[in-house]
């Protein structure tokens, strides 16, 4: 097993939901989009930041995550998805200093997960009720492969493979990401 490429990602979503309405599953699909450098800018300027990961600009100006649910991390919540980032990220959430901290913004939500892009260094970090800002863990070493190893995790429970993905996980990630990625499974 490997980790499928984000157009794969993609192309399989749309594959295992084809059946359904599009209108109804349309969080549940990666789709490709032409966002704007604007928007990214409006992005920085709003949080105050000068320094966001390449590759994360990159993936949000090429596909619509203002709506997306992926395993059970919500990215999008029905809108833009650099409004979704600015309101997550505002100065009235409890963890925007523990954010401004760690040099991380919030990027996604899951339950009991909070997702985090650092900011200098693209990794993607979670924190919950039981995981503080000060032991937060790697869960993926960019947001584009965090991306890949939910789409991916989604095919694996799809097909029996539980076990080979989270072998995989651990040769790619770590061990000490597999908790996560069980959760996301199961």
């Amino acid at each position: 097993m490997r980790l499928f490429e984000i157009e794969e990602v993609s192309v399989f979503l749309e594959k295992k939901f084809a059946d359904v309405d599009k209108d109804i599953i349309s969080e549940l699909l990666l789709i490709t989009y032409k966002g704007s450098k604007e928007e990214v800018l409006r992005l920085k300027e709003h949080l105050d930041i000068t320094i966001l990961p390449e590759e994360f600009e990159d993936f949000v100006m090429r596909y619509n995550l203002g709506n997306l649910t992926l395993a059970n991390i919500q990215f999008g919540s029905g809108g833009n998805y650099i409004n979704r980032l600015i309101n997550l990220n505002n100065k009235d959430n409890y963890w925007y200093q523990d954010c401004l901290s760690i040099d991380a913004m919030v990027v996604g939500l899951g339950d009991p997960y909070t997702i985090l892009l650092s900011l200098k260094e693209g990794v993607v970090y979670v924190v919950s009720s039981e995981i503080s800002f000060d032991d937060k863990v790697i869960v993926a070493p960019s947001f584009d492969s965090f991306i890949q190893g939910l789409g991916t995790s989604i095919y694996a429970k799809a097909s029996g493979r539980e076990e080979s993905f989270l072998s995989l996980i651990e040769n790619k990630f770590g061990v000490n990401t597999r908790f996560f990625w069980e959760e996301i499974l199961y």
